[in-house]
């Protein structure tokens, strides 16, 4: 998990934990573990157009898995990656996924988090969770996460 969380704001910093993290796996069989790296590792990656397929892949092994739960969080790095190449398409598709998974109010709060890195409004329906600093410092950080990726990216 902190392969997860650190994926997103320090993409070199995060190949360390991601090896690691394959290292402890190699020994040991969870699956649950292994996808979250690989998630960590998509998160890691996102802005690489050849992404799509590993997303793919994934929802696929999460799938006959029967770990349909970590799905959000998948959805969650592939609206990343959608947010960052600017594919508007992609991600209202992989926004309105999230929304079905998380129906029963389970990660309701990923909706927020991928309409705040593409700076997007919350639907209208959406009740939003209590964020610590508020919306706006939440959406800013998100925000600020995905415009140093893609410039980052761009250098």
């Amino acid at each position: 998990m902190r392969a997860l969380a650190v994926a997103f704001y320090a993409p070199h910093q995060a190949d360390d934990e991601i090896d690691f993290a394959n290292q402890i796996l190699a020994t040991w069989t969870c699956a649950a573990t292994t996808i979250n790296a690989a998630i960590a590792a998509l998160i890691r990656d996102a802005g690489d157009p050849a992404l799509d397929d590993r997303i793919h892949t994934l929802r696929t092994e999460l799938d006959v898995a029967g770990l349909t739960s970590m799905a959000r969080t998948l959805e969650l790095a592939a609206a990343f990656h959608q947010a960052v190449l600017e594919d508007h398409d992609a991600l209202a598709a992989t926004l309105s996924r999230l929304r079905e998974q998380t129906q029963n109010g389970d990660y309701a709060y990923y909706i927020d988090i991928g309409s705040f890195m593409a700076d997007l409004p919350l639907p209208a329906s959406h009740t939003a969770p209590h964020w610590l600093d508020g919306e706006q410092a939440t959406r800013t950080r998100w925000r600020t996460l995905l415009t140093t990726r893609q410039h980052h990216l761009h250098q």
